[in-house]
């Protein structure tokens, strides 16, 4: 997935950290579009065949196709055929997901020729969550797993007052404040400054699934807390390509939180943050 994963676990069987670095790069090998063998690979080169995939990857595909849905396409994991291993051709729409069919009873996933199912972000989410629901299940009393800018806790924290999370300044290094977490997820999408610099092409993959061209919306960086990393993956990038108005009542309508800064540095807040802060 690109991205440098961290483990905590308090209590639980010895080398149980081991275990989620297993997992995790077990649903690498199956969602990354750079491996030719990869399910969500063979999904895109057989387009208009169904596909019977894992049932980790068939969950991924449909919470991605179901925030698509549910943010308007906002969120959109579609990109034209022969964007798949490289950034979409700037200028040409994304194709949606209407067409892509989902047959839970046989677990298969069938996209329509001419898209490709681009999952980076949001599998990212995924991962961290299976990988603390896994931990816990074993026997941790608390975790946390963050891959990138996706963090998930839960159980108990090593501090009464709970997790704490750093906000990244997205135009330089260093914070913005922290996030008080018992329990569910911080995901950030940035592409300025200190975000950028850790992932330079972060700005050119974020793009208008109107256009085809990047997102230019006024925003630096969006933070999300939610239930659920995937879901906070998912909220923070349609978040950011709705602008920052509209990004901030998209978080309010769906029950989620967080904060928009903007170009100009201005900080949004949406309703629920001084909760967590």
């Amino acid at each position: 997935m690109g991205r440098e994963a961290r483990v905590v676990v308090i209590g639980g069987p010895a080398r149980a950290d081991e275990r989620a670095r297993h997992l995790i790069e077990v649903v690498e090998r199956k969602w990354s579009r750079y491996r030719s063998g990869s399910e969500i690979s063979k999904v895109n080169d057989k387009g208009g065949q169904s596909v019977v995939v894992s049932p980790e990857t068939y969950g991924l595909v449909t919470r991605a196709i179901g925030a698509w849905r549910l943010t308007g396409g906002c969120f959109d994991p579609s990109v034209p055929a022969g964007g798949a291993l490289a950034a979409p051709p700037v200028g040409v729409p994304s194709p949606g997901c209407s067409r892509i069919e989902l047959d839970e009873q046989h677990r298969s996933v069938k996209v329509p020729a001419g898209v490709h199912l681009d999952v980076g972000g949001i599998a990212r989410g995924f991962a961290t969550d299976l990988a603390v629901g896994d931990l816990a299940q074993l026997g941790a009393t608390g975790v946390l797993v963050s891959i990138g800018a996706d963090v998930r806790v839960a159980g108990e924290p090593p501090r009464p007052e709970g997790w704490l999370i750093d906000v990244e300044d997205p135009f330089e290094a260093g914070s913005l404040g922290r996030l008080r977490l018992r329990a569910g997820a911080v995901s950030t999408c940035a592409t300025r400054g200190a975000a950028t610099a850790k992932d330079p092409a972060a700005a050119e993959r974020l793009v208008d699934p109107t256009t085809g061209a990047p997102a230019h919306t006024g925003i630096a960086a969006v933070t999300v807390v939610a239930g659920e990393a995937w879901w906070a993956q998912a909220m923070a990038k349609a978040a950011f390509v709705a602008g920052p108005e509209a990004g901030i009542a998209l978080l309010a309508r769906h029950g989620v939180t967080g904060l928009i800064v903007r170009d100009t540095g201005d900080i949004l807040e949406a309703p629920g943050l001084e909760a967590f802060c």
